[in-house]
């Protein structure tokens, strides 16, 4: 029997410390290391390998969200729970909700069966560049699976570094958000990605992953 299957709805742990902050939140320790945001992706990817997604596979993305907590609402692993929370109530799981699970799992990793490694496609600096915050300028794009932009901005901002919206020569990263796919160009994001790349002619604007300003915020 799933954890989920217990007596109602199930409920994801929100308790909080002393200092107001969730426990073992899902974002905590990545937003310092990387380390669950990767594991989660990578579980993600194993599951979605096959282009299926079983009941057992389900329950294993279950026990681990449940494991490490989620806020609500956070990116990607918010949107998980609540899916498995809609799937599990009812203590039937119809294959019919197993394909929408494994859609929205696609959704989380942007790209389809055939396509579940896109994002290493994205025009990423190599060897990768070293995050300095103090007085270099940044500007995100596209979805992000640590929060919203403006987290991610103020984040930065914490850290001594300055946020832009526009891709100019005054910028020193562009940081892209985990949800790239192999479609990048045609997204309106994308744009601010084929700037940056034209630019690089004229200056070094580095163009980093989300995962590599994540574990630069220690």
């Amino acid at each position: 029997m799933s954890i989920y299957n217990l007596g109602g709805p199930p409920q994801i742990p929100n308790e909080r410390d002393g200092d107001g902050q969730p426990l073992n939140a899902f974002f905590n320790r990545p937003r310092r290391t990387g380390r669950n945001y990767d594991e989660l992706i990578g579980i993600i990817r194993g599951i979605i390998a096959d282009g299926r997604v079983c009941r057992a596979e389900s329950d294993l993305l279950a026990r681990w969200c449940l494991n490490y907590g989620v806020e609500a609402g956070e990116w990607p692993a918010g949107p998980i729970v609540a899916r498995l929370n809609r799937i599990y109530e009812d203590g039937v799981v119809t294959e019919s909700e197993l394909d929408g699970l494994k859609d929205l799992l696609l959704e989380v990793i942007g790209g389809d069966e055939q396509s579940v490694d896109a994002a290493t496609e994205l025009p990423l600096c190599k060897p990768v560049p070293a995050v300095v915050f103090d007085n270099n300028v940044f500007v995100f794009t596209g979805k992000f699976a640590s929060g919203t932009r403006a987290y991610c901005q103020r984040e930065t901002e914490l850290r001594g570094g300055l946020c832009e919206d526009s891709v100019t020569l005054r910028i020193n990263y562009l940081v892209i958000g985990a949800m790239g796919s192999r479609d990048w160009i045609h997204t309106p994001w994308g744009r601010k990605i084929e700037r940056a790349k034209e630019l690089q002619q004229s200056k070094r604007i580095a163009i980093i992953s989300e995962e590599t300003w994540l574990r630069s915020l220690a």
